[in-house]
């Protein structure tokens, strides 16, 4: 009987620990804010834009912020397969930000596939290297 009580308490640690995980946010139409490029955590430079975009399912186009510039374009996605194209974004000139800003873009340009994990998002290159990590945030 000893036995059976320890298997019940193992299972209702078990129910709890699975309770807590949080389930993973939805990749389209989420704000996804850059926190890690290039093999560093990135900030958000003193008057510059937060670094993100936003995959919008209708029309299956994607905007967001380079840190200085507003940024738009196309994306495909099927599965974990994720591509950008057509991109186009403003042409401000911002010296604080402009080289966290191009390494960005270059970043999702080479962008092949997208993986996410609860409140993370992931971007891999076609080698399967991660290119840059990104927090989910819910705007108010």
């Amino acid at each position: 009987m000893k036995w059976l009580a320890g298997f019940a308490i193992v299972l209702g640690i078990q129910a709890c620990t699975l309770a807590q995980a949080k389930p993973d946010e939805p990749l389209e139409n989420t704000y996804w804010r850059l926190d890690w490029l290039a093999g560093a955590a990135v900030g958000t430079a003193p008057g510059a834009r937060e670094q993100h975009f936003i995959l919008h399912r209708d029309g299956r186009r994607v905007s967001g912020s380079g840190g200085c510039n507003r940024f738009t374009g196309g994306y495909e996605l099927s599965g974990e397969r994720l591509s950008f194209a057509k991109m186009a974004g403003t042409m401000m000139a911002c010296q604080e930000s402009m080289e966290s800003e191009r390494a960005f873009l270059q970043a999702l340009g080479k962008a092949q596939k997208a993986r996410v994990q609860e409140q993370q998002l992931e971007l891999f290159d076609a080698d399967g290297k991660v290119l840059a990590r990104f927090q989910a945030v819910h705007l108010k």
